[in-house]
């Protein structure tokens, strides 16, 4: 029934869809110049203002269609000279303490998270008014120095992180706990509470010998929109394919479970059509899983379940991961493993990976 359903679709929407296209995506589209305050932002075409940005408003998780509210709880929050401290409980007993900061004079931001798993583990992360972001384990001990440039996290000094051994460049771990610990603060700042920029997950992974994977958080926060966009250029198109789909399907009036697979199925076709060779998608059952409830995978297979990510090859090691999202699906350790795995089968020499939610807007 739902492979006839999503047949019926495709063949609905397929001249809507194409002339959808025609007129909402046009690669050639200026951007305001970096170094201007809205720099790498799309601008209007025709008559409109070079100067001016186009609006494109960032739906939240808590308010996207079939999105879950957050499940962060506020404990506590005070004053502070410049700005407050709060203190966050995550579903899974998480717990993270955060201090923002404006400075009076230069008008520069800074904070600190502190993230501590029910287990004792975890890590801390400060970013300084430089944009300079560094990574702690509990006990002090640094794990990465980077800043976010044009092309993604970059690192900086000459110090070797904790995290490295004697082994090549590529070749890093760190212990699973402060690994989860990352992704927890992930999940806070794609949580309704946190605003100003883009949620963004950088990671290292390498691809050792059998099937050991070596994983190593290279930078957690809020990106500045286009920041994120001189980093991954494919995506604006990517984003605004989801949106044009998501919004030819809505009035059908689908189930959620079927509007999440018309709306992955439509975005796969239409990138498997392009046949480019830099941007693939890929099946993720774990999202299914999530999404449907793993006794109704069997029953309705792959048709009727499919979730994909979209990944965009922007270097020989480097791939922009873009998770497609359209109902409650969360990311975890497992889905953080399936997406190495997935990229190596396109891309198998790329080692930094930069995770991005994608919802309809």
């Amino acid at each position: 029934m739902h492979a006839e359903l999503i047949s019926a679709i495709r063949r609905a929407t397929k001249a809507m869809q194409r002339a959808s296209l025609a007129t909402k995506f046009d690669s050639n589209q200026p951007r305001i110049p970096p170094g201007n305050e809205d720099g790498g932002q799309w601008t209007d075409g025709g008559g409109g203002s070079a100067s001016t940005p186009r609006s494109r408003p960032r739906p939240t998780a808590a308010a996207s269609s079939g999105a879950p509210a957050s499940s962060w709880k506020l404990q506590t929050r005070e004053k502070i000279v410049g700005g407050e401290r709060t203190l966050h409980v995550g579903p899974n007993g998480a717990r993270i303490a955060s201090e923002r900061r404006v400075g009076i004079h230069t008008g520069t931001s800074t904070s600190r998270h502190s993230v501590l798993l029910p287990d004792g583990s975890g890590l801390k992360v400060e970013n300084d008014r430089f944009g300079v972001q560094r990574i702690f384990d509990r006990s002090g001990n640094l794990l990465s120095t980077a800043r976010w440039g044009r092309n993604g996290p970059e690192e900086i000094g000459t110090a070797q992180p904790a995290y490295f051994d004697d082994r090549p460049k590529r070749y890093v771990t760190i212990p699973i706990p402060q690994t989860i610990a990352a992704l927890e603060l992930y999940r806070w700042y794609l949580s309704s509470q946190v605003s100003g920029g883009l949620p963004v997950l950088g990671f290292r992974a390498a691809k050792f010998t059998g099937k050991e994977r070596g994983l190593a958080p290279t930078y957690v926060g809020a990106v500045a929109e286009e920041d994120v966009d001189f980093a991954c250029p494919r995506h604006q198109e990517v984003r605004g394919l989801t949106t044009a789909f998501a919004n030819e399907l809505r009035p059908l009036g689908m189930s959620p479970q079927v509007f999440g697979t018309a709306v992955h199925t439509r975005l796969k076709d239409e990138i498997q059509e392009r046949n480019d060779p830099a941007l693939k998608t890929e099946h993720s059952y774990w999202k299914a899983e999530q999404e449907l409830g793993k006794e109704k995978l069997p029953r309705y297979g792959l048709t009727g379940t499919l979730r994909v990510d979209v990944l965009e090859e922007v270097s020989k090691n480097t791939v922009c991961v873009y998770d497609i999202k359209t109902g409650k699906s969360s990311f975890s350790l497992a889905r953080m493993k399936e997406i190495v795995g997935s990229v190596h089968r396109h891309f198998p020499n790329s080692t930094d990976f930069f995770l991005i939610e994608v919802r309809p807007d």
